[in-house]
């Protein structure tokens, strides 16, 4: 190798956004962000298969901790297997030690989107906060506790069929 031309250990690694690929899957579209990651729409290459893909907000990947907690997370929502919780499908880690998980995604609307849009009918009251807390027994059945219950964190979907 020529001394012009760069060596791969000193090149940076690319950043997780839009258009990159972790793994199988290709990045379509930031859906969102919280304290601990930023959640992508994605796409699996060979299958078209469309999800959702978690990735360990960079900086909090440095700390042990953060990271342990991250994987415990997508370890635990898989553990409960609950028809209101989301299903994750794999975790794994970009080649910079970067981590994700794969998971479903949801055809919806945040419970906060819904709540900006007017107050909620007693009916919507009711087929939404059952089906939660439902989903919060569940976990609490196993000794999980949610530590970021909040209505940006529960999403609405339509029943199909």
């Amino acid at each position: 190798m020529s001394s012009s031309e760069p060596s791969k250990a000193s090149k940076p690694p690319a950043p997780v956004g839009e258009g990159s690929e972790l793994g199988r899957y290709r990045l379509v579209r930031k859906l969102g962000e919280g304290g601990m990651g930023v959640v992508f729409e994605a796409e699996h290459r060979e299958l078209g298969r469309k999800v959702a893909i978690k990735v360990l907000r960079a900086g909090a990947g440095s700390s042990e901790v953060q990271a342990t907690r991250f994987q415990r997370e997508a370890e635990m929502v898989s553990r409960i297997g609950h028809p209101n919780i989301v299903e994750v499908y794999d975790f794994g880690h970009t080649d910079d030690g970067c981590l994700y998980y794969v998971m479903e995604i949801l055809e919806g609307e945040s419970l906060r989107a819904r709540i900006r849009r007017g107050l909620l009918s007693d009916h919507e009251i009711s087929s939404t906060f059952a089906p939660l807390l439902s989903a919060v027994a569940a976990a609490h059945a196993l000794g999980i506790i949610h530590r970021d219950l909040k209505p940006d964190n529960a999403f609405t979907v339509e029943k199909t069929g």
